[in-house]
């Protein structure tokens, strides 16, 4: 708690350090009706000083003449031999003195006559009598202490005569004080210790207490939620404070997570909220948690009353104390701190609240600094090192103060070394302070953090939720709990991120699989472990991903069976490394393949059956090539079919999947089936695709195509596949971009996706694929009737401090089918976006295959 002394503080800004100082003599009560007294102030949280240090010398100490004045209320206990101390006749004209510091004064006279004290009859007129003799040099020292005595009994207080009718008992006599106290106006509660440096607190306390407003006659509950370590607790630690003396009654209940891990646990809780509120009157015992509901809500329900519920991680909890949330007096306030936001807005359905903000860069250079050097500054020589941990931090309290402290007083050269180590391995602190959130995931959500940290992190999070979906992680509901436990972040752009800190927390936990072999572990992110693996054939089955990126270009050669290994590899990222030489192997397994600098073809024997994302604008791949090779299993192709037509013809099924087969075909292969409104019982393949490939060239079978940046076509009421080829000219300048692409029917406009671009040199295409559930729930969105007019529509921005080179759009295509006994009879708009009007869906592939010479030869011949 801290401290401010002076004579000019008052009431109302002055911070107490005790609530009561009591004063006593040694001879008469200290081992009697005294130390009951004190017990008893603290038995209801009162925080109350009584000096122990016996014996006493002649002069007061400075610890206490301190505790004098640091105190709210001065409680001094007359007894009939008092007087004879000069030790407490000192101590006496000191706490008269402190009067005038707007302290409040409390004389009890125990088995003594008040008129004695006010007059200095009877002993303590004996006692002043002879101190007169003993300081006939100085009377001005007991004409102090006479002046003492007469204004201490001159103020309202207590007097205690054994027999007497009006308290029945010594116990009696103490409860009846006990009770005053509290209900004291001038009283102070307790203040809760915040910070030793308490950087940046009162901005984010002052956004707290907006939305608490308690000059409002209502209930209100916030929610306080924030990256692990951002100090949720000791913001709301300052809250409670400020606002206590406002309550009838409050109780700060801390850890609430840890504490609720026992029925016991619970119940102790229960119990310690009810003392609190009830400010120790009542010690009251729970008998399970059901009864301590009630007993909350019963006892307390008419009181106006500040409760906080301090690190709560599921409803359940909440309800343990709270019961239905529906109990609380006007003018009641709770405030919970979760790093889970799901918990908050089980709440009701517009929650309060907030966000504990990172501190920013200047922030965390003092809090650094106080930490470290004791001074708001770096000290000299050591400003560039300083700024590394502050950008280390990126603003997360709990690691400037953790590693500031680890480095205050250490030579410079420590302090390179430590940072140098903190880069690869985290401080084990702030490891086991962050780790708490990802031990609180379920393991679904554990392996899709993890992948997210070693590959994923900084991605378009429909990108992500693609790949993870291909690796069998129901992602998206998954991906969202991520974000309320405040472990990864989405933009307004769509963009996924997390907290560098979080994510070396993760790789750490991945390192810790198996420190000394990387091949046993699930994942390898580090450029020394990659190339331990690749170089020497050191790869097993248990890698699950691998990412190799070297700060500047190299050249390595890979093992010749470097993959073989390495059946359950889903994610492969290359970057900034090129190889001598092609492979010979590559696991057909793979989700995600990332490899920019690839430059050769790949491996013959390569069937990837999963993959879902190929980034290869470098490679020797024609993206005729890939979709040959490939076919059914990118979904780029008419793979999608009824679950009838399967069933009645599997010839023609698969015949369906041939990349040679155009647009035209396909509708009229569904003529040979007989489709009932039964049957339309679709069994589709929900995925999407992703290809990046140099090149200008639309596949042929883009039943859709358009010069520029946007093209036109018309659907019916119900469409099963809808995929999408961008052509980006980039006129050989390396740029960096995002491109936004949105489906537009009857004028009501959609994203259907989001791209991040990073470093492309070159002309190249981008195919992807939009997977059918996720196609009928955005189609959901548009009013579609029998006849609907559709756009699909690119838009390139960049986000860049720096200019950059922003690419064109040169051309797209869309590849979509709609469900022919619902499509059968509709008529095409054939004026596509050049102004062309071409007079029929036929023709106008014929003319588009003239002009772009898109069709090959063979296809050419049999359309005309």
């Amino acid at each position: 708690m801290a401290f401010r002394g002076g004579a000019s503080s008052s009431s109302s800004t002055y911070i107490w350090r005790y609530h009561v100082y009591l004063s006593v003599s040694d001879e008469d009560t200290r081992l009697g009706f005294t130390s009951h007294l004190y017990r008893a102030l603290w038995d209801v949280h009162i925080n109350t000083f009584m000096d122990n240090k016996l014996p006493r010398g002649e002069k007061i100490s400075d610890y206490v003449i301190e505790a004098i004045e640091s105190s709210r209320i001065l409680v001094i206990v007359f007894s009939e031999n008092y007087a004879e101390s000069k030790w407490c006749l000192d101590e006496l004209a000191k706490i008269v003195e402190c009067r005038k510091n707007d302290q409040r004064l409390y004389p009890i006279f125990y088995n003594v006559d008040p008129s004695e004290v006010r007059n200095q009859k009877g002993n303590f007129g004996l006692a002043l009598a002879k101190h007169e003799e003993n300081f006939e040099n100085n009377m001005d020292k007991v004409q102090r202490w006479r002046e003492s005595l007469s204004k201490a009994a001159n103020a309202s207080g207590w007097h205690y005569k054994k027999g007497c009718a009006k308290y029945q008992s010594e116990s009696g006599f103490i409860q009846a004080i006990v009770k005053e106290i509290l209900s004291s106006s001038q009283l102070n509660r307790m203040k809760l210790f915040v910070a030793k440096y308490p950087v940046g607190i009162n901005s984010r306390v002052e956004a707290i207490k907006s939305l608490l407003d308690i000059e409002l006659d209502e209930v209100r509950m916030v929610g306080v939620h924030g990256l692990p370590g951002v100090g949720k607790t000791t913001i709301v630690k300052a809250v409670y404070n400020s606002i206590a003396n406002s309550f009838d009654g409050i109780c700060f209940l801390v850890n609430v997570r840890e504490n609720s891990r026992t029925i016991d646990g619970i119940i102790k809780q229960q119990e310690n909220l009810l003392w609190d509120l009830s400010w120790g009157r009542r010690n009251v015992k729970v008998g399970s948690i059901c009864q301590g509901i009630e007993l909350i809500e019963n006892r307390l329900c008419h009181k106006r009353v500040l409760l906080v519920l301090d690190d709560v991680d599921n409803l359940s909890q909440i309800e343990n104390f709270l019961g239905k949330c529906d109990w609380f007096a006007s003018g009641s306030r709770v405030i919970i701190t979760t790093r889970d936001r799901r918990v908050l807005t089980t709440l009701g359905d517009n929650p309060l609240i907030c966000e504990v903000k990172r501190l920013d860069q200047c922030e965390s250079r003092e809090l650094f600094c106080l930490r470290a050097f004791r001074t708001q500054k770096p000290k000299e020589g050591y400003s560039e090192l300083v700024e590394l941990i502050v950008r280390y931090a990126n603003g997360l309290p709990i690691a400037l103060e953790i590693i500031g402290a680890d480095l205050y007083g250490r030579s410079k050269f420590e302090w390179e070394s430590a940072i140098d180590k903190f880069k690869r391995i985290p401080h084990p602190d702030i490891q086991n302070i962050l780790q708490i959130s990802f031990e609180g995931l379920g393991k679904t959500e554990q392996e899709i953090f993890l992948d997210i940290t070693c590959f994923l992190n900084g991605l378009d999070m429909d990108y992500v939720v693609n790949i993870l979906k291909a690796c069998n992680l129901y992602s998206s509901s998954s991906i969202q709990r991520l974000v309320d436990n405040c472990l990864i972040t989405v933009d307004e752009r769509g963009k996924l991120s997390m907290h560098e800190l979080v994510q070396q927390m993760g790789r750490e936990i991945v390192r810790r699989e198996s420190q000394l072999e990387p091949r046993k572990c699930t994942r390898i992110c580090t450029l020394e472990d990659s190339l331990e693996v690749l170089t020497r054939t050191k790869g097993s089955n248990k890698i699950r991903g691998i990412l190799l990126s070297s700060p500047k270009p190299v050249t390595v050669r890979f093992h010749p069976k470097a993959f073989e290994r390495m059946e359950n590899l889903k994610f492969l990222i290359v970057r900034n490394v090129h190889i001598d030489e092609g492979l010979k192997y590559l696991p057909n397994g793979l989700r995600l393949l990332d490899w920019p600098d690839f430059s050769f073809s790949l491996p013959s024997t390569f069937n990837p059956q999963h993959l879902v994302a190929l980034n290869m604008p470098c490679s020797l791949i024609r993206l005729e090539k890939v979709l040959n090779q490939f076919g059914d299993i990118l979904g780029l192709l008419p793979n999608m079919v009824c679950e009838c037509s399967r069933r009645r013809d599997p010839v023609s099924s698969r015949k369906l999947l041939h990349p040679d087969i155009s647009s035209s075909y396909w509708l009229s292969s569904y003529e040979d089936f007989e489709f009932e409104e039964d049957d339309y019982d679709c069994d589709f393949k929900d995925d999407d695709y992703e290809i990046r490939l140099p090149g200008t060239e639309i596949p042929y079978w883009f039943n859709h195509q358009s010069i520029g940046d946007s093209i036109s076509f018309w659907v019916g009421r119900e469409f099963s596949e809808l995929a999408v080829c961008i052509v980006f000219g980039l006129e050989g300048q390396i740029c960096t971009f995002n491109c936004q692409v949105y489906l537009s029917i009857n004028g009501c406009e959609k994203r259907l996706k989001s791209i991040a671009f990073q470093a492309m040199m070159s002309d190249h295409r981008l195919v992807f694929h939009k997977a059918y559930v996720e196609l009928q729930r955005l189609l959901k969105c548009f009013n579609l009737c029998d006849r609907n007019h559709a756009m699909v529509v690119c838009k390139i921005s960049t986000h860049h401090s720096t200019p950059t080179i922003t690419p064109i759009i040169k051309r797209c295509g869309v590849h979509v089918v709609c469900c022919p006994h619902k499509f059968s009879n509709l008529e095409f708009d054939t004026t596509i976006n050049d102004g062309f009007d071409l007079g029929s869906c036929s023709t106008a592939h014929n003319l588009l295959n003239d002009d772009l010479d898109l069709y090959p030869p063979s296809k050419k011949t049999r359309r005309s």
